[in-house]
């Protein structure tokens, strides 16, 4: 059994998630206790990329275990299993209650909708701003409640969020590259015929002028061979008349 590397990464993360918890208590900011959560949970999934795979869900590249991404097996062991979304038909959203007929969208689909500030989406009505849960929310807004004398904070990012926002610009970017390596191409195709075309054409027009020249030898020596012959005649017309 080949579990040495992986048993080295998972080794290496308990380390590491001990060594985040010691830095925690140690007075640091609480965004890295946030950090030391998410490593808790899914420290395999951050430290070996190179073993996921395309998610059955969301098709997204980010698939460790059973082909499904950490948001896709927690939405479905919590929800269910997923039906179509309303927009673009993949079979990626997850709702409370399946049973309603009520359209439901993915989670790629919220998120770009929310990246190009849309409140609606194939009928379905998009908050600008991301929810965790109902005790977050309401934890939140007992906080909010009691301390309305402090200063606004910045409200906190879901991590996942901004993983599969990352996931989605290097897919977008990948994509680009290709087709910019793929324009480069076929303009060097392009050029490169140019230059055949231009090379076949120059070889054409020395050949032509070379011919030209030719002609143009054999027309002054056919012309002072007819004047020559027209002395010689007019030469001998002169004797046999002198005579």
């Amino acid at each position: 059994m080949e579990q040495g590397p992986l048993l080295y990464n998972v080794r290496n993360a308990k380390r590491m998630r001990q060594s985040m918890g010691r830095i925690t208590h140690g007075g640091l900011p609480k965004y890295q206790t946030s950090a030391a959560n998410l490593l808790d949970k899914s420290d395999i999934n951050l430290l070996i990329p190179e073993r996921s795979t395309t998610c059955k869900f969301c098709q997204l590249p980010a698939a460790f275990h059973e082909e499904k991404c950490v948001y896709c097996s927690h939405s479905e062991r919590k929800f269910g299993a997923p039906i179509p979304c309303a927009n673009c038909k993949l079979r990626a959203a997850f709702t409370k209650d399946p049973k309603k007929l009520k359209p439901t969208l993915c989670r790629m689909c919220v998120i770009q909708a929310r990246a190009n500030k849309q409140t609606n989406l194939a009928g379905v009505t998009i908050s600008l701003h991301d929810h965790y849960s109902g005790h977050k929310r309401k934890r939140e807004e007992k906080k909010k409640a009691d301390k309305e004398a402090e200063p606004t904070k910045v409200p906190k990012r879901d991590p996942f969020a901004d993983s599969v926002e990352n996931v989605i610009l290097v897919q977008q970017l990948r994509d680009q590259i290709s087709k910019l390596n793929s324009v480069v191409a076929q303009k060097d195709a392009a050029m490169l015929e140019k230059d055949k075309k231009i090379a076949a054409l120059q070889a054409d027009l020395m050949s032509a002028e070379r011919k030209h020249r030719e002609k143009v030898d054999q027309l002054i020596r056919e012309k002072n061979d007819a004047i020559r012959k027209i002395i010689d005649t007019h030469r001998q017309a002169s004797k046999q008349v002198k005579k």
